[in-house]
């Protein structure tokens, strides 16, 4: 749950519990201001980080998938492109030819993974365990870390984010082949449901509005979920759809429409 203050005349604290809170989760401060959270804890684990080198993207997706079924404890697993790799500072491991996996895992699950790994012909590197203090941890080489150390490096990229179908390889491989190498897989282990999915963040160069446009009208043909990054509001960097629950959290929370205005299409649309 959380605690909000709305944007009201002689405003006071509105406790919201969970089902409530969720109106209010991911929406970007358009429908109140929030001042406290309620969040679920779990056990520390001081995880281990471990980056592992295959020859093939299929080889990496496979034995990134195959440690995601596997019993072992992970707080994070990326695959990033060897192109990729030019672009990102020298801590996930030495210079290397083939795509690289970033993994978290837990101190028990070490063995185990270098065991898959080098089932699969795989070359592992072992890290050591994650120090926060220094700030050179495989996390922060993951997710939208990735785009920025790109961008960073050669501002004429930018990225995409999507949900892709089941099974992954097909697509990879059919957008891969149609766009070369001006798209770049980074591909994110996530759990939807307690299912584990494959989220992808790929890096793509800009070459204008025209081809992000065919890209994605591509990505969507072949049964990617898309979460636009390239929009202003909730819904189109989201599903696409109007969420009403959202919206009514707005007329309740903030009935004069101050606050990120533009942002909710959603409220922009019944004020028409």
């Amino acid at each position: 749950g959380l605690e909000m203050v709305p944007l009201q005349v002689d405003a006071s604290r509105v406790q919201l519990g969970d089902v409530e809170a969720e109106a209010l989760n991911h929406a970007y401060g358009t429908n109140g201001i929030i001042t406290a959270l309620t969040l679920a804890t779990a056990p520390s684990v001081n995880w281990h980080q471990v980056s592992i080198d295959c020859g093939t993207l299929s080889d990496a997706l496979q034995l990134l998938q195959s440690i995601a079924c596997s019993a072992v404890s992970l707080q994070l697993a990326t695959l990033l492109e060897q192109p990729l790799l030019e672009h990102l500072p020298a801590w996930s491991g030495p210079e290397a030819s083939g795509h690289r996996l970033l993994i978290l895992v837990a101190p028990d699950g070490i063995s185990s993974l270098k065991r898959m790994a080098a089932g699969s012909g795989a070359a592992v590197h072992d890290l050591g365990p994650e120090d926060l203090n220094r700030g050179h941890t495989l996390r922060e080489l993951s997710w939208n870390h990735t785009t920025l150390h790109v961008r960073s490096s050669e501002p004429g990229w930018t990225y995409l984010q999507m949900l892709l179908p089941q099974p992954e390889l097909p697509a990879i491989q059919a957008l891969k082949d149609r766009w070369g190498s001006d798209l770049l897989w980074h591909l994110e282990l996530v759990k939807q449901g307690g299912a584990v999915r494959v989220a992808a963040l790929p890096v793509l160069r800009w070459r204008g509005e025209q081809q992000l446009e065919d890209l994605m009208a591509h990505c969507r043909s072949l049964g990617a979920v898309q979460f636009n990054p390239h929009v202003i509001t909730v819904e189109d960097g989201g599903l696409g759809i109007v969420d009403g629950d959202q919206v009514a959290a707005k007329r309740r929370f903030d009935p004069a429409g101050l606050l990120n205005p533009g942002k909710l299409r959603g409220w922009m649309e019944q004020s028409l």
